[in-house]
C-alpha cells in the first residue's frame, strides 16, 4: 500500500481517510469527482493506493491496518471522517470503533461486518445503485443514514452505455456530498 496526501487549497476544515476499492484508484470517475470536492470543502486527504496483488487472504485485516497507517500519517486537524469505496467500506468496524462519520460509495452491505458497524457510526452517507448486487439498504439503514440510490447504477459507478446518464448520477452524488461535507463542517469539533 501506497500513502498519498492532498492538501486543500484554503484553511483545513479536516481530514478524510480514504480507502479506494481494489481495482479502483481516485483517478476513477467515481472517486476523482468526490475526491475533488473533499479538496473544495477544505477537506485534508490521506488516501491509500493499492493494486489487486496486494491483497492477501483477509482482506478485513488489510483494510484495518491501512486505515490505521492513514489515520497514523493524517495530520491533525479539527475533525476526521472517513471515505471508503467497495472494499474501502470495510472501515467501517474500525470507523465505528472511533466514532466516526464517513462517506461510503458502493458499500458492501452484503457483508455482516459491515452491516452491523452501520448500525453503531455516527450518521453517514451512503451512496449505491440499483444495478449493483452488493447495494442492499433497508430501512433501518434508510432511516439512520443518508442514503442516495442511483437507479441503474452499477458498482463500478456506471449508469447505462453512455455518458450521460453517469453524468446525471455523479451530479446527484456529488451535490449529496456537498450536503454531507457542509453538515460536518457545521458540527463542534
Amino acid at each position: 500500500m501506497r500513502i498519498q496526501q492532498d492538501e486543500p487549497d484554503g484553511p483545513v476544515t479536516g481530514r478524510a481517510l480514504f480507502l479506494p476499492g481494489v481495482n479502483y484508484h481516485v483517478r476513477r470517475h467515481g472517486l476523482f469527482w468526490p475526491a475533488r470536492t473533499l479538496l473544495d470543502h477544505g477537506w485534508h486527504l490521506t488516501r491509500a493506493e493499492w493494486d489487486a496483488e496486494e491483497w492477501g487472504e483477509d482482506e478485513d485485516v488489510v483494510v484495518r491496518t491501512a486505515v490505521g497507517q492513514l489515520e497514523e500519517a493524517a495530520p491533525a486537524a479539527p475533525r476526521t471522517i472517513v471515505v471508503g469505496k467497495s472494499i474501502g467500506s470495510l472501515a467501517l468496524p474500525w470507523a465505528a470503533e472511533r466514532e466516526l462519520a464517513g462517506i461510503w460509495l458502493t458499500p458492501l452491505l452484503e457483508r455482516s461486518p459491515v452491516r452491523e458497524a452501520l448500525r453503531r457510526v455516527p450518521r453517514s452517507l451512503l451512496v449505491g445503485g440499483t444495478a449493483d448486487e452488493s447495494w442492499q439498504p433497508d430501512d433501518a439503514l434508510r432511516e439512520r443514514h443518508e442514503v442516495v440510490e442511483i437507479a441503474g447504477m452499477n458498482h463500478g459507478m456506471f449508469v447505462g452505455p453512455g455518458w450521460r446518464e453517469s453524468f446525471a448520477a455523479m451530479a446527484v452524488i456529488l451535490t449529496a456530498i456537498d450536503a454531507f461535507l457542509d453538515a460536518q463542517a457545521a458540527r463542534p469539533s
